[in-house]
């Protein structure tokens, strides 16, 4: 029986656990381990390991967290512990190392591509990276070749064959080919654009404007401030949101128009083109139409990446679909999740209650027994995270079995 354990949650079939020190020794132990608890490799006890990534590799970091390296999903290490830094989430192959503090790219192998010469550097994007070298930024390709020179700085990463460039103090945009599409008279351009728009929010002097990529004036520099609108899982730059005398619109840069009247204090960008907006210190739901899909009229609106919200009010809460259909209606349960995995949702009645799964319609599937305490209420490869008063921390399936943890 284990008690002291941080479960993870699966990632294709393996999750990385955590033992934090058992009797009277301190100690912090790494294991991976697999769908059916079996310990698949563990680390030393001086490495410390994050998740496994869609990549399906880990980043480990030892030497009292001053130096990491890449690990496969057989906990063999891909590079040694020479890493002051592994970014994570891998670009077009590759990913952002710091080596001795300065910047490069290595690959899913482990290979460093790129070598760590530069002062300090972004991802790749269409082929060419931003790097600073001697206080002065320029863009390389895959084969570490310059493609634009080092004369800028600041640049941004390449999208839609723009990047966004500072110089001599002053925010122009150019082309891979470090032709000049913009003049470099503005004090800030965002450089967030798909392949549907190429509208940009720009600041000139005091006072916010939107331009396009040739340095047309889309909307006038009136606005007291602009930003795109994103998420850090999915930056688009499809809308932007405008404040003016103190209120803010939902303006689309794909179509050039405002969806909405300026009437909301914030807007905040939620998931699948949906946005939380606040009306009078009330929070509510806007869909890319700029529908009122959930009117401003509760305490808070979270927007979940299953397709659901989940809605406060009163220290209660319940579920709404991205229609404003009631799923589960705000007050029926006292305690829930945080969002529905693999299609369930758990859910408590009082604190003392262990609990259950239920699904979209409502319907419970799986009743919790007495024993059983849920973690974080997730499911990730069919297995959930809980406590369990014989087993400690254990894993439970979608039938109600305890999965344990075999170390």
């Amino acid at each position: 029986m284990y008690n002291n354990l941080e479960l993870g949650n699966f990632v294709k079939n393996k999750a990385i656990i955590r033992r934090d020190g058992f009797g009277d020794k301190i100690d912090r132990h790494y294991f991976c381990i697999n769908t059916k608890g079996e310990v698949l490799f563990d680390l030393a006890p001086d490495m410390y390991c994050f998740a496994y990534e869609n990549e399906d590799v880990a980043m480990v970091s030892s030497h009292n967290h001053s130096k990491e390296a890449l690990m496969d999903n057989e906990g063999k290490f891909l590079t040694e512990f020479i890493y002051d830094d592994i970014y994570s989430g891998m670009e077009e192959g590759f990913f952002e190392v710091k080596r001795d503090n300065k910047h490069g790219h290595i690959n899913i192998q482990g290979e460093e591509i790129i070598p760590c010469i530069y002062d300090d550097g972004q991802y790749f994007s269409e082929g060419i990276a931003p790097e600073s070298l001697n206080g002065k930024w320029g863009c390389i390709d895959y084969k570490n070749q310059t493609v634009l020179p080092f004369e800028y700085e600041q640049l941004s990463i390449c999208c839609n064959n723009t990047i966004v460039a500072q110089y001599n103090g002053k925010v122009g945009i150019i082309d891979k080919f470090n032709n000049k599409l913009v003049d470099f008279k503005y004090d800030k351009i965002d450089n967030y654009t798909t392949r549907d728009c190429s509208t940009y929010v720009a600041k000139l002097g005091d006072k916010y404007g939107l331009i396009d990529k040739n340095g047309g004036i889309i909307e006038p520099f009136i606005y007291d401030f602009a930003e795109n609108i994103s998420d850090e899982d999915n930056i688009k730059g499809e809308f932007a949101c405008l404040r003016k005398d103190k209120k803010c619109a939902i303006y689309s840069t794909k179509d050039n128009k405002f969806l909405t009247d300026f009437k909301y204090y914030y807007i905040e960008w939620a998931t699948d083109n949906h946005f939380e907006v606040n009306q009078n210190n009330k929070c509510g739901l806007v869909d890319s139409n700029g529908t009122e899909v959930i009117p401003p009229m509760y305490k808070h609106v979270h927007v979940n990446y299953d397709g659901t919200l989940t809605i406060y009010q009163d220290k209660r809460h319940g579920i709404f679909d991205y229609f404003g259909k009631e799923i589960i209606p705000i007050g029926k349960y006292k305690f829930m999740g945080d969002e529905f995995s693999e299609g369930l949702l758990w859910v408590s009645e009082d604190e003392n209650d262990a609990g259950m799964f239920i699904d979209k319609s409502g319907k419970v599937v799986l009743k919790l027994d007495k024993n059983i305490k849920a973690h974080r209420f997730k499911f990730s490869c069919g297995l959930a995270p809980v406590w369990h008063k014989k087993y400690g921390d254990c894993y439970l399936d979608k039938t109600g079995n305890i999965v344990e943890v075999q170390i």
